[in-house]
């Protein structure tokens, strides 16, 4: 005997066809069915918390079908379903179940059902009772067979318990031995968490197997390499998100209809090419078979959408949200930098549309992070010695939406060369003629890691001589230009609103010099500057305890619109933070030094 075995768990895709079957083995009064297994009690495991599934009645934790064909070209069919009871609506009908199959030509037998809770213990062993019957005959239609029904009644069925039940039917007399056509359908009206089908056949029968819109086998195969080492669900879709953010090569494909219609999710694996349509599909084919819900979105990354005239042609691109516990995850599987869990950056705040399966769509609007999460930070900490040399750190860290830029530069390991010109950049930042080694790198590939560079700072001399004392320059960010309030200066006639975002944008930048100076060593500093409108948030100042110098600038961007009204606030406002023109701090060492 030969066996072809067709292994799927969850839905992912419906298939165009209705599951069709013939059936066996002999009915009568059932005896109490086998106790539960290990396999049986990995099964209930599969249970589901019902506030995951607030729109279901049940949930089938095993659809399961397995059919077995003899050298003679007899088949026997065993079927079996877990389903786990979420709504009182389901109670009534799961209680009851129906059976049908034709005496003349199989036998029949219900091999158990049970009632059990969710971690295996038994409830009802069997049914309270099991009827045979004739077949109904319709009277608007009727047709007459020789087919029989077959009902059991099952007791202690409650919300949160789970039947399970398990038949088997031989077909002893074919029409026509061999000749066997049969349908499974993955994709049912209630969420699935495994589906199986397997079938049993002599080596001399070669069966026709169609497969209509399901994940192709080079998928399952893949998928269990991807996720090969993940401990948790969350590991399970960050690698999956990873992988096919990273590894399928993105590129749009609008010829025909693909502007519109995606390919299937084993043509993407095939040719390891996609748009964002393809990507997604793939994405959310690979999770769904992980139990996760998800959905695709279409958004617009140009102008912004106006609800009140839908049109497909305000969309020209797609993501997935999935939800794999209580909060939604917005993913672009176009974007190869984007951490899971962050909306990407552009389409914070914009109006999204999420398609259903069944048709329905939501109007909603992608979440937008904090202005204090999309943050760049830059601290330099060291020692000044009386000679003027300089020994210290840098670090730099940028988070939230604002880190894709600095990921993608160091999205691959640098190579010796390109790793000492870092080196060199990094010293030159804070000190002209400094040099860094010992540099930290991330690599932007890596989505878990924290965008981060480090290196410790040397330089000989970066004083310049003053008369009576030193002058220690100061390269940290200034924010703002002359020329650029001045031109706003000449549009002073404002007519339309104000968008905030565009001043600065929504994230903030903080920067510090943190030095030890010489013993004796005074600094002249400069004023501190706060500075806060409408526009933004900016503070400075330049302090000395004992013998540390330290130098704190933070600008922090808003968002939203203002008012033309409120232009002269914003030149204001500007000329105030840009007003901060420290370029440099004066140094005296103590007399006789």
């Amino acid at each position: 005997m030969s066996a072809t075995k067709l292994p799927f768990r969850r839905r992912a895709v419906r298939s165009l066809m209705p599951a069709i079957l013939v059936t066996i083995e002999a009915a009568g009064v059932m005896a109490q069915g086998p106790p539960p297994t290990d396999a049986d009690l990995e099964l209930y495991l599969l249970a589901v918390d019902s506030a995951a599934y607030p729109d279901e009645s049940v949930v089938l934790l095993l659809n399961e079908r397995a059919l077995h064909i003899d050298v003679d070209g007899t088949l026997t069919r065993r079927v079996r379903v877990v389903r786990q009871i979420l709504k009182e609506a389901a109670v009534a009908p799961s209680a009851e179940l129906s059976f049908g199959y034709d005496p003349t030509r199989e036998t029949f037998a219900l091999d158990w059902a049970r009632v059990v809770e969710k971690d295996g213990t038994i409830v009802a062993h069997e049914p309270v009772h099991v009827q045979e019957l004739d077949e109904p005959v319709a009277r608007n239609a009727p047709v007459y067979s020789s087919r029989k029904r077959v009902r059991a009644s099952l007791g202690n069925v409650t919300v949160g318990r789970i039947v399970d039940w398990q038949y088997t039917v031989r077909v002893v007399d074919p029409p026509l031995p061999g000749d066997i056509w049969v349908n499974w359908d993955v994709n049912l009206p209630s969420p699935v968490r495994r589906s199986r089908f397997t079938l049993e056949h002599p080596v001399s029968l070669r069966p026709r197997i169609r497969e209509l819109n399901l994940p192709a086998p080079e998928l399952e195969a893949r998928l269990s390499e991807v996720v090969a080492g993940a401990s948790t669900l969350t590991d399970s879709i960050e690698a999956v998100y990873r992988w096919v953010a990273q590894d399928i090569r993105y590129a749009s494909i609008s010829l025909g209809r693909g502007g519109y219609q995606p390919r299937p999710a084993g043509e993407v694996l095939a040719t390891g090419v996609g748009d964002c349509k393809d990507k997604t599909t793939l994405f959310l084919s690979l999770v769904a078979r992980m139990g996760v819900e998800g959905y695709p979105v279409v958004v617009s990354t140009g102008r912004r959408v106006q609800p009140d005239l839908p049109s497909i042609r305000q969309f020209n691109h797609m993501v997935a949200a999935i939800k794999p516990e209580d909060e939604w995850v917005y993913l672009d599987l176009t974007v190869r930098v984007s951490p899971y869990g962050e909306v990407f950056g552009p389409h914070q705040g914009r109006t999204g549309v999420l398609f259903r399966p069944d048709g329905t769509a939501n109007v909603m609007e992608f979440p937008k992070s904090a202005a204090t999460e999309n943050r760049s930070s830059i601290v330099v900490e060291g020692a000044l010695s009386e000679d003027g040399g300089f020994e210290g750190t840098y670090t730099e860290t940028v988070t939230g939406a604002i880190q894709y830029r600095i990921r993608a530069e160091f999205y691959r390991a640098l190579s010796p060369q390109r790793r000492a010109s870092v080196a060199r950049n990094l010293g030159q930042r804070i000190f002209e003629g400094a040099s860094a080694d010992s540099v930290e790198l991330f690599v932007g590939r890596d989505l878990s890691a924290t965008p981060r560079l480090w290196g410790r700072i040397h330089a000989d001399n970066v004083l310049r001589e003053l008369p009576g004392g030193w002058m220690l320059p100061l390269k940290l960010p200034r924010f703002g230009s002359a020329e650029g309030i001045a031109r706003l200066e000449e549009d002073a006639d404002r007519q339309f609103p104000i968008d905030v975002e565009r001043v600065f944008g929504r994230r903030e930048h903080y920067s510090e010099l943190r030095i030890i100076l010489p013993e004796g060593w005074v600094a002249d500093l400069p004023s501190n500057v706060t500075a806060e409108s409408r526009f933004g948030q900016y503070e400075s100042s330049y302090q000395q305890s004992g013998r540390e110098l330290v130098v704190r600038r933070r600008m922090l961007g808003y968002d939203g619109l203002a008012p033309p009204e409120r232009y002269q606030e914003l030149i204001d406002w500007l000329k105030a933070t840009f007003g901060d023109d420290a370029e440099y701090i004066v140094l005296t060492p103590p007399p006789g030094a």
